[in-house]
């Protein structure tokens, strides 16, 4: 135990930066911005490396590009308790780590063991407003966008209770003022264009492909699954593509989404909950008073589910996409 111990004295001087945000909301941008510097380093969504539940997760490629790298099995053979240990230990010029694998039971529980080690943890939450949300899902022709929102928000307010909330608005559309704002707010150094992530190498681990492709000389250098993106990744229009693909902006695409879902929307009690939860703050760490949280009970059964997908996954995964 003395052993253990003494290996992670280093990490407290270290931050580990936890990003939250239901699918499409723009935490694998966050993350390798705020990770855009000498001093910062993205995990991606490095749960599903220990705890993998699609095909891709079982032979993971390696954010970097270099087929050769051999980053990601090592960490994996170190183990999940020794996760930011073994980073640190690799790139000992980092200050912090950025894990935007968003699943709050595992930001939970990473957050509370580290905390325990006395090693500073932030959580932030970026979230997309439930139209904004409902168009991501839309494009994709995913359904139940309410309910995914809903749900995910709920869950995160319930086991997350200290947490800085961060608009996808005002990050793609201020996006320098917004970092800046975060890393006065956690103690990190600001440097200059930090929201150009795709200057710096990243060894991000899976997350969102329609941010990672900006990682590419150019878009046709990255396969995708997102068929939204399809006319880059098969060379259609490369042109155009090619000298868009590193752009940040915000796209309105809120006519995608029918006056009965926009209704339901503004009608809907537990979403006005979350939105004064999570809104209509100064990117400041906060503890919102939210009424609508999860008893627990109700926690546990969802703690159990997410083990069985998950254990379904590690069976059944390797094969097909189960969820």
């Amino acid at each position: 135990m003395k052993n253990n111990q003494a290996s992670l004295t280093p990490l407290k001087n270290k931050k580990i930066l936890f990003i939250g945000g239901s699918s499409y909301s723009g935490s694998t941008m966050l993350d390798m911005m705020l990770s855009n510097s000498d001093s910062g380093f993205s995990v991606g969504e490095v749960h599903a490396l220990f705890r993998p539940f699609r095909p891709h997760h079982f032979n993971p490629r390696c954010g970097c590009g270099d087929p050769n790298c051999s980053l990601w099995v090592h960490v994996r053979q170190q183990g999940e308790d020794r996760l930011y240990q073994t980073i640190f230990d690799r790139f000992e010029q980092l200050d912090y780590i950025v894990d935007s694998s968003k699943d709050p039971f595992w930001i939970n529980k990473q957050s509370q063991r580290l905390r325990n080690q006395g090693i500073e943890v932030h959580h932030l939450l970026i979230w997309k407003t439930p139209v904004d949300f409902c168009a991501s899902m839309l494009k994709r022709n995913r359904t139940g966008c309410i309910k995914a929102w809903v749900n995910y928000h709920t869950l995160y307010l319930s086991l997350i209770t200290d947490f800085m909330p961060v608009s996808y608005v005002d990050l793609v559309t201020y996006p320098s003022a917004t970092l800046s704002s975060i890393n006065h707010c956690i103690g990190v150094n600001h440097s200059p264009d930090m929201e150009n992530y795709w200057t710096k190498t990243h060894h991000t681990l899976f997350g969102n492909d329609s941010a990672k492709v900006h990682l590419h000389k150019d878009s046709s250098d990255l396969t995708i699954e997102d068929n939204q993106h399809s006319s880059v990744i098969d060379g259609q229009g490369k042109q155009t593509a090619d000298n868009a693909h590193r752009s940040i902006y915000y796209k309105q695409e809120q006519n995608l989404v029918d006056s009965q879902t926009v209704n339901e929307i503004q009608g809907n009690p537990d979403i006005q909950a979350i939105l004064a939860a999570v809104s209509g703050h100064n990117l400041e760490i906060t503890q919102p008073d939210f009424h609508a949280p999860y008893p627990r009970h109700t926690l546990m059964i969802l703690a159990l589910i997410s083990r069985i997908k998950f254990l379904a996954g590690k069976i059944f995964g390797r094969y097909v996409r189960l969820f």
